[in-house]
């Protein structure tokens, strides 16, 4: 099932905006959502999970990764989606959903600083927060984990951030916690052994002699007011123009 899936994805990437095609296969994007999410069979389950996988990889070109669970976690979102809205159609249910990836991708741009870090992340306070589509305009791309990293622990990074930033894994506050932590440095600094390095994780010890560029860094929690200690979060970095997290790099050390 799982090599079916993964050549699948890309055979779902091309029947976007070719509604007839997918038709042909019993699955048609135009339902409502609600039609299209009483999953029939196994095989109704797959078809509607890769098509959804396959539109967000072509509305924000990464490559996707898809197995079994993986695609049984986009049908949970999807259909937790489509409870508020049961008549909207399949397709723009998926539209909305890379509509608010992209949007949140685009609140990370900025000048780098930490009060543009700060406005980033209290979004996750919010009322309302869509913690998937702010998590995952938080994933890395190549260009960015290669800009960040030397080899040999740029590559080994791609995957484990791959597997990191997938449907279902969410970054949220916990019950209580309202109030942001934050704590700003540069690549160099941690590279140099500065004192500041004192207060990150004892890891980046091991990965600081393969920073690349000199660019903002930033440790971050999510704590209850009056707290100093909560939900912890190390590695998220401006690069390329945009905030990305890089957590916990030492553990994808050769």
């Amino acid at each position: 099932m799982r090599k079916h899936l993964l050549v699948a994805v890309a055979l779902a990437a091309s029947v976007i905006g070719h509604p007839a095609s997918a038709q042909r296969a019993s699955f048609n994007p135009s339902d409502t959502c609600d039609d299209v999410l009483q999953i029939e069979s196994s095989l109704d389950a797959v078809l509607a999970g890769l098509w959804a996988f396959g539109y967000l990889a072509k509305a924000s070109d990464q490559r996707v990764i898809v197995d079994d669970q993986r695609n049984e976690q986009m049908l949970k979102n999807l259909k937790a989606l489509c409870v508020d809205a049961p008549e909207t159609s399949f397709f723009a249910l998926v539209d909305k959903m890379a509509k608010d990836q992209s949007n949140a991708s685009n609140s990370t741009a900025s000048s780098g600083t930490s009060m543009d870090a700060r406005e980033f992340l209290e979004q996750f306070f919010a009322a309302g927060a869509d913690f998937s589509a702010l998590t995952m305009a938080l994933k890395p791309s190549e260009q960015d984990i290669r800009a960040v990293y030397d080899e040999p622990l740029a590559s080994a990074l791609i995957g484990a951030y791959e597997n990191v930033f997938q449907p279902g894994n969410v970054i949220r506050p916990k019950s209580g916690q309202d109030t942001l932590l934050l704590l700003e440095t540069t690549t160099s600094e941690l590279k140099a052994g500065a004192e500041i390095l004192a207060e990150f994780p004892g890891g980046y010890d091991e990965v600081r002699a393969l920073f690349l560029e000199d660019v903002p860094i930033v440790r971050f929690k999510f704590v209850e007011r009056g707290e100093s200690s909560g939900l912890s979060f190390d590695g998220l970095i401006f690069v390329n123009g945009h905030w990305v997290l890089m957590p916990k790099p030492w553990r994808a050390m050769p």
